[in-house]
């Protein structure tokens, strides 16, 4: 199985937007992280700060996952790298299949393409960070050769 990383167009960012914003409040006040009454306009002001002038936000790459024909929108997948750094690391910020894609090898088959993308433009290395809780992507990053290069852990105490 083969995708393809199409550059977003503005209408697939907005669809996008509408569906990661609130994804990842859900996910960091799952983690602990915000409350879930604070967590939605958290969500919101972390995307504005990240992607200012949203597609056009320098050194950050949006793309929209298709099939191999090119005939559904399977995901997204955006990563940043600045191609003039010296130490030619990229961050994977985010890859994510629609529900009604996922298990079928989709994620894999991008991040691969991800990574063939990122030797084109001299990367070295690609970091990412995956919540503790979402042991699919857990399994799927370990199962591309990411490993663990630094750990954060938590515990909930009894008063919160």
């Amino acid at each position: 199985m083969g995708v393809s990383l199409v550059p977003m167009s503005e209408a697939e960012f907005r669809f996008y937007l509408e569906r990661a914003v609130p994804a990842y409040a859900v996910a960091r006040a799952t983690a602990g992280d915000w409350t879930e009454e604070e967590a939605l306009d958290k969500s919101r002001a972390a995307y504005a700060d990240v992607l200012p002038v949203g597609l056009a936000t320098k050194n950050h790459h949006l793309f929209t996952i298709t099939d191999d024909e090119g005939s559904a929108r399977v995901g997204v997948l955006w990563f940043m790298m600045d191609d003039g750094a010296p130490s030619k690391a990229a961050f994977l910020y985010e890859l994510r299949v629609w529900d009604e894609f996922q298990r079928r090898g989709y994620g894999r088959a991008a991040m691969q393409a991800m990574e063939r993308e990122l030797e084109k433009r001299g990367a070295r290395r690609v970091s990412l960070h995956v919540f503790g809780h979402n042991s699919v992507a857990i399994d799927l990053y370990r199962s591309l050769g990411y490993g663990t290069v630094d750990l954060v852990m938590a515990k909930r105490l009894s008063g919160g």
